[in-house]
């Protein structure tokens, strides 16, 4: 009985068999296969990397067998050649990392004919390369080729690294922002400020040229007050002189025992002292007691506004002043004359409402009572 250990050398003595080689592309197979069976046989076979825009320049030889002469090829050693063809163009597109375009040359050079080609491709690359920072792609090594776990794992550090860059990013360039946003936030508030001194010094400018001006203007209407009162004043002692000079002027000529009439005559220069005033007070006050007149077509004065005064109370005061009708023709204008130009009580009260000062009352009042003395001396003169 047969022990192992001769079962196993038996068995190590069995001559070894192969199988049949299977083809990448039996379409290169079975054209490798007719250039033999045609009875030529080739000197050599050479890939060749072809570029260009028809894929007619050729690049570096990639692949090439010699072959003895007159080797014959049986169809198993013509899908090992094919298949050892189309490995070295998948290496090559592999390497490139891009599709690439081949051209397949039987050359047999002891005939002098043109080679014959056949294109190969394109093949696009079916490994994929991990390159490491610095380190090139030729330098990988087949054991250096990650293993899926790895692979899973560097693409998560891979895009950690670029979240992480991101976000660096973002916060640099939001720090930048909100760094231009402080510095435009910071002159405005400096701008603000310095407005805010300007406004508060231009409103104690302005308060105290308006506080100025109010003490300015109230000196004004106190001055002016002063000055109407000085004025009023002068007026009413001017008026009262008059009739005071008459009197004296009666009792100096009763001492001396004459009767004539004085030269100077009071009433007149009382009328001169009233119609003055008027004037100087202002065309509104004239327009008030004497109306208001135009030049009318014909060149003479129209009345336009009636005053409180009547145009025939105005003509006697005016003559008067003028010297062109005797100071007894003021009689028609006292109260209570019963003459039609006499001078009434809502007159006088629509006077003393327009404006008429005291020196101006002053003047009329005296006037009245100058008048009423000659009327009484002439009374007496004739008894």
């Amino acid at each position: 009985m047969e022990t192992t250990a001769e079962k196993i050398e038996k068995k190590e003595k069995r001559p070894h068999t192969t199988g049949s080689v299977v083809p990448e592309d039996s379409s290169l197979s079975l054209w490798l296969t007719r250039i033999w069976t045609q009875g030529e046989v080739p000197e050599r076979v050479e890939l060749w990397q072809v570029t260009g825009r028809n894929k007619m320049v050729r690049g570096n030889r990639i692949f090439h067998q010699v072959l003895k002469p007159n080797e014959r090829l049986d169809i198993e050693q013509a899908n090992k050649l094919a298949n050892e063809i189309i490995e070295a163009a998948q290496n090559d597109a592999d390497a490139l990392r891009q599709n690439g375009n081949y051209e397949i040359a039987i050359v047999d050079r002891n005939r002098g004919a043109a080679p014959t080609v056949r294109r190969l491709g394109p093949l696009s690359p079916k490994r994929t390369y991990l390159v490491q920072d610095g380190q090139a792609l030729e330098e990988l090594e087949d054991s250096e080729l990650p293993t899926g776990k790895g692979l899973a794992l560097t693409y998560a550090q891979e895009s950690l690294q670029a979240v992480r860059w991101e976000r660096s990013r973002n916060d640099r360039v939001l720090g930048e922002v909100i760094a231009v946003l402080m510095r435009r936030l910071d002159s405005s508030e400096s701008n603000i400020d310095r407005l805010m001194t300007k406004v508060i010094t231009f409103f104690e400018v302005a308060q105290t040229a308006l506080d100025r001006s109010a003490d300015r203007e109230t000196l004004r209407e106190r001055e002016k007050f002063k000055l109407m009162m000085y004025q009023d004043g002068w007026s009413t002692a001017k008026n009262l002189v008059p009739g005071l000079f008459a009197s004296g002027q009666k009792a100096l000529a009763g001492k001396n025992g004459s009767d004539a009439t004085p030269r100077y005559e009071p009433e007149r220069q009382l009328v001169e002292n009233f119609l003055t005033d008027v004037e100087r007070a202002g065309e509104p006050l004239q327009i008030k007691l004497f109306g208001n007149w135009e030049d009318g077509p014909d060149g003479k004065p129209v009345l336009k506004e009636p005053g409180i005064f009547s145009l025939e109370q105005f003509a006697i005061l005016m003559r008067v002043r003028q010297g062109k009708l005797p100071v007894d023709e003021l009689s028609r204008l006292m109260p209570k004359s019963g003459d039609a130009q006499e001078i009434t009580e809502d007159q006088i009260k629509a006077a003393m409402a327009a404006g008429v000062t005291g020196g101006m009352a002053t003047a009329l009042f005296e006037l009245v009572g100058l008048l009423a003395k000659r009327k009484d001396e002439k009374e007496a003169k004739s008894k």
